[in-house]
């Protein structure tokens, strides 16, 4: 397999999350209308034997119509999955980014009490780490809906001045 290829498996979640992603929007008659396509090009996109996969603006205007109807969405969510990242919500409006702001100090501070707990005895077991790394995560999480809210061009990781965190 080359490099840039897809694994078997690979193909076939993208395939049957498509398939699955129509199935929730109505049906394959229902999806034809909202992506502007014809149902059969829709079956090969959703095809395990066809090599055909959904354009983006197809698998951008379906998830639209499930988002609305309450639904998250799946084909973008697999591929994100796919390159080792995740989807994250992101709530516009006013008064967002004081309440993301306010989560996020929340996780920081949930974060620091258990590595101060943690560190009592001197060391840092297994467990401790993973429930520390489940913290940090959730801070991560925080901050991302924070930058979402905010939107425009992505901030570059290392800032400016920016020093290593010591352990």
């Amino acid at each position: 397999m080359k490099s840039d290829s897809l694994a078997d498996y690979e193909r076939a979640a993208q395939k049957t999350a498509f398939h699955l992603l129509v199935e929730r929007v109505g049906g394959y008659d229902l999806a034809a209308m909202i992506a502007g396509r014809a149902a059969s090009v829709l079956h090969g996109y959703g095809n395990l034997h066809h090599a055909s996969f959904a354009p983006v603006d197809v698998v951008v205007r379906l998830e639209r119509a499930f988002v609305a109807m309450g639904g998250r969405p799946l084909v973008s969510a697999l591929m994100a999955r796919q390159v080792g990242y995740q989807q994250i919500p992101v709530e516009v409006g006013s008064g967002e980014l004081g309440r993301a702001a306010a989560a996020l100090l929340r996780e920081a501070a949930e974060l620091a009490a258990a590595h101060l707990e943690a560190m009592e005895d001197g060391a840092l077991t297994d467990a401790e780490r993973a429930t520390l790394a489940e913290h940090l995560d959730s801070l991560m999480d925080a901050a991302t809906r924070c930058r979402g809210i905010l939107g425009g061009p992505p901030l570059p990781i290392a800032a400016k001045g920016a020093r290593p965190c010591a352990a």
